[in-house]
């Protein structure tokens, strides 16, 4: 089976630059519930027309309905996918478990893709989601093709091959929602990880610059693009509903041509032009990702988080009004230039030559004047950002065509009959009775020229049969009826897609949790902080197996919370906090706790996991207030109320560079944090190659919410990072009182095991 190219639309003309250009399926978003918000999207009606101008060139429209889905818009949801079965798109692809739940139950028909938001990246998250009645997973970013290939599973899998990355796992950053409010989970991401940083360590010490230390180069697999091909992936993402629909033209065109090189048995290659010009659309750098192990400065442009472009020119002189630049490249006015000195960016709205006088254009070579908009104060490299006649020349593309072929029969006092066929849909038609000439019969060519007249339709013939008997005459009027009707029964055919089944739907019942006494819990990270809480909380979580081992023979209320991102080990009969979807089979044998980077916002999600034996569930903590109520309801959840949230997960040290052979620089005796253009500082842990990042300690409800979730919320969670045995026995104090929990020691419902 060939494999499919999948491009991406932000608005109806990237669409048809995306079908023209050899998409084999496009992905689009509607306006509500799709993890590019910022897009310019589609409203229905738009959506509308975006299905049948895909169907008809035989191209398959998926839609991301890909965001965390908050309760009190499950039923809103619910309508819009009515809606999209109604439209027969092809898929949907899906972030939220609870939201592929009810798609299952109640679209059974709509092919459900599951977003890499999910983290996909182990081969018991495939299980899961195919028992969920997942078609398609959409891999993790972070893994390589070694490991996708080594998952075996029926499902599809799909990979993105090029555009923008991610430095932190997909669905699992909160750096934006908690700094700025706008939560990447919602399609919302401010781009934190392109803006300059510093680390420091414990003693304010610079150890790394202030540069772009989390903004990573763009995805390209060009290089190893057969690799791919060879691969068990079958389908390949490129990333881009943002860009322009010349970018979206241009490289979906690079990647066809790429893939029908590979069928015919060629070199996969691109001209030098080919690659400059991939350069002018847009890139950071050029990186083959994960995918292909990239690491360090591979992988990471540390030195800008903007477009690149390519080499222009040099300045040779500037004054405060003008910069003289010697040109590499050609240059047009209303082009796009940036200085690399300072980064200032600009259109060049005015070129001048070296009489002062203004002119549309010059060639490499020349010498050119503009004007100083950027306060360029520096010598300076001068990069080309924008072609404005390249983006026109791609914007006027050769519009893909459906091959057809047709076979016509006329003879004397039989019907005119013909028929057509686009290799998969067959249509055949009768027209008037053939009359015998009077004076001139009418001719083979006639026939020909005036019956495949196909116009400005989608079709191409590209072969047909005349069955044509003696002395015939047809009008040509009937000629062009017969052409007209044939091709737009040929159309309805092409259109046409069985409706989809669908169920009423039924909200969640809120079946009311038997409300206990309000408790506590609390995740440690060292011995001390563990020995002050395991007397105090309902659950303590530590993130150390071995203490775990040391002491749940000792303690029943203690938990080990599962290392992230290392291979599943097997756990039997113990008290487990699961940090990822791909750990939920152990829920089975085992005491399980789930955490907050499941993201569960809607009952959905919490029925799911409940039926898989989760005790309890943690929230996500990008809920509204008012859905911990809701939710907390109906099934014991916890909530974090205290502590540092992991903000981001990177497969990448930011130490690499200034580790040795067997000297790893993190292990050094100190703390280390990233600091940013406010001085405001965040924590970094190192382990395994793995960076986590933390962000500032804090309450994250007043005193008062926290009295009123009381009254739903089973358990407040503390999370404990650095903090002595002093400040972790007063914030317990604190949130005692605030709880109102007199004697808590002695109300715990957790007690020793072995006590006699």
């Amino acid at each position: 089976m060939k494999k499919e190219l999948l491009s991406p639309a932000g608005n109806m003309e990237s669409l048809k630059a995306a079908v023209h250009a050899g998409a084999d399926a496009i992905y689009i978003g509607g306006k509500s519930f799709g993890a590019r918000k910022f897009a310019s999207n589609f409203d229905r009606e738009e959506l509308k027309e975006a299905v049948r101008y895909c169907h008809l060139y035989g191209v398959r429209l998926f839609i991301t309905v890909n965001t965390m889905i908050y309760e009190t818009e499950i039923e809103e949801v619910m309508d819009y996918l009515c809606y999209l079965v109604e439209l027969s798109v092809d898929a949907v692809i899906v972030q939220d478990i609870g939201l592929i739940r009810l798609i299952h139950e109640y679209f059974p028909t709509l092919e459900i893709h599951a977003s890499t938001q999910l983290h996909n990246y182990q081969k018991s998250s495939f299980d899961l989601l195919e028992e969920l009645g997942v078609k398609r997973v959409v891999l993790a970013r972070e893994a390589s093709l070694g490991e996708i290939e080594k998952i075996e599973t029926p499902l599809e899998k799909e990979v993105f091959i090029h555009g923008a990355i991610c430095i932190s796992y997909s669905g699992q950053c909160l750096f934006s929602s908690q700094v700025l409010g706008r939560s990447g989970n919602r399609g919302e991401c401010a781009g934190m990880c392109r803006l300059p940083y510093s680390v420091v360590d414990e003693n304010q010490e610079e150890i790394l610059p202030n540069q772009y230390l989390l903004s990573p180069k763009d995805l390209c697999t060009i290089s190893h693009f057969r690799k791919l091909m060879e691969s068990d992936v079958d389908s390949f993402k490129i990333e881009g509903r943002m860009k322009s629909p010349a970018y979206v033209y241009y490289v979906t065109r690079i990647y066809r041509t790429l893939m029908d090189q590979y069928y015919e048995g060629k070199n996969l290659e691109i001209s030098e032009e080919e690659w400059k010009n991939l350069k002018l659309l847009f890139h950071r750098g050029f990186t083959e990702g994960h995918l292909f192990d990239a690491k360090d400065s591979n992988f990471m442009n540390v030195e800008s988080p903007n477009h690149i472009g390519i080499d222009l020119g040099m300045v040779k002189s500037f004054s405060k009004k003008k910069i003289e630049i010697v040109l590499h490249e050609d240059l047009h006015q209303e082009d796009g230039i940036r200085f690399e000195a300072n980064g200032g960016g600009m259109i060049v709205n005015y070129l001048y030559d070296q009489k002062g006088k203004l002119i549309s254009h010059a060639e490499r070579g020349q010498t050119v004047w503009v004007d100083n908009k950027v306060g360029l104060s520096t010598p300076s490299k001068v990069l080309k950002t924008k072609d404005v006649k390249l983006e026109q020349e791609l914007l006027h593309y050769p519009l893909r065509r459906v091959p057809i072929s047709f076979s016509l029969s006329a003879h004397v006092g039989k019907s005119l009959s013909a028929s057509i066929s686009d290799g998969v849909h067959q249509v055949s038609l009768e027209g008037e009775v053939v009359q015998l000439a009077q004076n001139r019969p009418t001719t083979r060519e006639e026939i020909k020229k005036h019956f495949c007249r196909v116009g400005d339709t989608c079709y191409e013939i590209v072969d047909g049969h005349f069955d044509l008997g003696q002395n015939i005459f047809i009008p040509m009027k009937a000629l062009h009826q017969l052409r007209r009707d044939l091709l737009s029964m040929l159309t309805a055919k092409r259109l046409y897609r069985e409706k989809g089944k669908t169920k009423p739907f039924l909200p969640e019942k809120n079946e009311k949790f038997l409300k206990k006494d309000v408790k506590l819990s609390c995740l440690v990270r060292t011995e001390e902080q563990l020995l002050v809480c395991i007397s105090s909380a309902f659950r303590v979580y530590v993130t150390d197996f071995s203490l775990y081992q040391k002491y749940r023979e000792t303690y029943s209320n203690l938990y080990y919370r599962v290392d992230r991102l290392t291979p599943l080990s097997t756990y039997h009969k113990e008290r487990l906090l699961l940090t990822e979807f791909c750990q939920l089979p152990h829920a089975k044998d085992n005491e399980v706790v789930t955490d907050y980077y499941y993201n569960v916002s809607n009952r959905s999600f919490l029925s799911y996991l409940k039926e898989h034996s989760v005790t309890s569930a943690t929230l996500s903590v990008e809920c509204p207030f008012s859905s911990l109520i809701t939710l907390s309801s109906s099934f014991d959840c916890e909530v974090i109320a205290y502590g540092r949230l992991e903000w981001m997960i990177m497969k990448h040290c930011l130490f690499s560079s200034k580790c040795s052979s067997g000297n790893l620089f993190c292990q050094k005796n100190s703390s280390f944090f990233l600091k940013d253009r406010n001085h405001q500082r965040y924590p970094l842990v190192f382990q395994n190659g793995v960076t986590h990042l933390f962000g500032p300690c804090k309450d994250f409800f007043s005193k008062t919410e926290i009295r009123s979730l009381s009254s739903y919320v089973s358990s407040f969670r503390l999370e404990f990072l650095e903090e002595s045995k002093q400040e972790v026995q007063r914030i317990l104090k604190k949130y005692q009182e605030w709880l109102q929990i007199p004697e808590f020691c002695d109300k715990i419902n957790t007690r020793m095991v072995n006590k006699k």
